[in-house]
């Protein structure tokens, strides 16, 4: 007979394999046996069939690196132990220690931000004392508030208001600076 492929399908030498619940097996010409393929369900496995699977046959590489071991994925290399879990004591343990290593943490951070504020305090008073050191040295000499409002503002910006009574001690270390919004006139 023929089928509907145009295949040869001898029903004499058919297989007698539908009793047993295997799938049907077929002769095609040439001589090569098929299995029907048969629906299968994802439970319908059957565990002897595994079991009794031999084992994959390797052939020569594509390659030709025969001596190359099989790559095999890193999960399936993996050992799965059963799960290791720390005591109580343990974990409670490891806290007080990164409780500790924290707590040093913080204060060498404070100790630094500490010395770097105290260092820069110091090098404030130092300029300042420059600077009122530098006033004390400096020539001193009274100008009318005449001459002043006359000053141009390069000239303004030299001259400084200080109270020579009190020690030279500086009122406005800022320079008298004419305004606009005086129509150009010093306010002293």
């Amino acid at each position: 007979k023929l089928g509907r492929t145009g295949r040869e399908v001898p029903s004499d030498e058919k297989l007698s394999g539908e009793s047993l619940g295997t799938p049907e097996v077929q002769i095609q010409p040439g001589g090569t046996v098929f299995a029907k393929s048969r629906l299968s369900y994802p439970n319908d496995k059957d565990e002897s069939e595994s079991a009794t699977r031999p084992a994959q046959v390797k052939g020569m590489p594509v390659s030709g690196r025969q001596w190359k071991l099989d790559c095999k994925r890193s999960s399936s290399m993996r050992v799965a132990n059963k799960l290791i879990r720390k005591s109580w004591d343990e974990k409670m343990k490891e806290r007080a220690r990164d409780k500790q290593i924290k707590a040093k943490q913080d204060a060498l951070v404070q100790a630094r931000i500490d010395e770097k504020r105290e260092k820069k305090r110091l090098a404030e008073e130092r300029q300042k004392r420059k600077e009122e050191n530098r006033l004390k040295g400096a020539v001193v000499q009274s100008i009318s508030t005449m001459k002043v409002k006359k000053m141009s503002r390069k000239q303004l910006r030299m001259i400084r208001k200080m109270d020579t009574s009190n020690e030279g001690k500086v009122f406005d270390l800022k320079p008298i600076e004419k305004t606009k919004g005086l129509k150009g006139k010093v306010k002293i």
